[in-house]
């Protein structure tokens, strides 16, 4: 097994998340209209969009949790279905799934990080449903059930309902590292960074 590179697995999930941002931007400018698509096709690219973040967020808790040396076995690595992934983490590290986070500030300086499950947020179950959901608008089906199909209508609550909880989730969120004593905390627009993406490890006292 190589050496595990921490540093530059902290720099893949930032872009990962930086990415994660940039579509969660776009499916909010498609939903305001920005684009003039039909309301139908607008309702399917935000679901594209959201079905390719739940596809990012299972990515990066992988490399979130990069220290963990069965994150890097070939079978591991291969795979790409949110549900997998997750399952698979789950039994390595049952605390794997980030969680809302507020901030622990004195004198103006971080200090601390805790987690805030009272933030509406999107939870491990609700993202593998919705990643399902995606699924189930952006394929018509086969013939056997075709003629039973109408195409979907659009309903920019439910994806807005969707957004408003990735928001949650993510933008400041914690993550339990392995080491009980260590944890990720991760601000998706640091005002200390330009509005870019800053992870930071904690280290318990």
């Amino acid at each position: 097994m190589p050496k595990i590179d921490i540093p530059a697995l902290r720099v893949l999930y930032c872009n990962i998340m930086s990415e994660i941002k940039g579509r969660h931007e776009l499916l909010a400018e498609i939903a305001r209209g920005k684009y003039g698509l039909p309301s139908v096709a607008a309702n399917e690219f935000i679901y594209l969009e959201l079905r390719m973040i739940c596809e990012l967020i299972a990515l990066g808790c992988l490399a979130a949790h990069g220290d963990i040396p069965a994150t890097h076995s070939g079978q591991l690595r291969k795979l790409w279905k949110p549900s997998d992934i997750l399952e698979r983490l789950g039994d390595l590290h049952p605390n794997f799934y980030p969680v809302p986070a507020e901030e622990e500030v004195e004198n103006g300086y971080l200090v601390g990080a805790f987690e805030n499950p009272a933030i509406k947020h999107l939870t491990k179950r609700e993202l593998l449903r919705l990643y399902s959901v995606c699924g189930r608008v952006l394929h018509r089906g086969s013939m056997k059930n075709l003629s039973q199909q109408t195409v979907s209508q659009a309903d920019f609550n439910k994806t807005k309902d969707w957004a408003s909880k990735l928001k949650g989730l993510l933008n400041r969120h914690l993550i339990h590292l392995r080491d009980p004593q260590k944890k990720l905390y991760v601000v998706m627009r640091s005002k200390e960074n330009d509005g870019r993406v800053t992870a930071i490890d904690l280290q318990l006292k």
